[in-house]
């Protein structure tokens, strides 16, 4: 299964404010894939997506949006 790892850079952890997953293979969100994306307020996910890790969004105070499919079968502890 492929998956959507911990692997945004610091820079870009400070920088990115919107996430949309489209065209990829992924179909899981890894454990701590968003870890400290101080400024990410928007996530939108696939429809053929079926987990997320778990702490995939930890620390992220200014998320105001996400879009969970109902393909998601697993939502591992925040």
């Amino acid at each position: 299964m492929d998956y959507i790892p911990n692997a945004f850079a610091r820079d870009l952890k400070t920088s990115l404010s919107s996430f949309t997953v489209g065209h990829l293979k992924e179909e899981t969100v890894g454990d701590k894939a968003f870890l400290d994306c101080a400024f990410l307020s928007e996530v939108i996910f696939p429809v053929k997506m079926t987990a997320i890790g778990a702490e995939a969004f930890k620390d992220n105070d200014n998320i105001t949006k996400i879009i969970i499919p109902a393909s998601v079968i697993q939502i591992n502890e925040y």
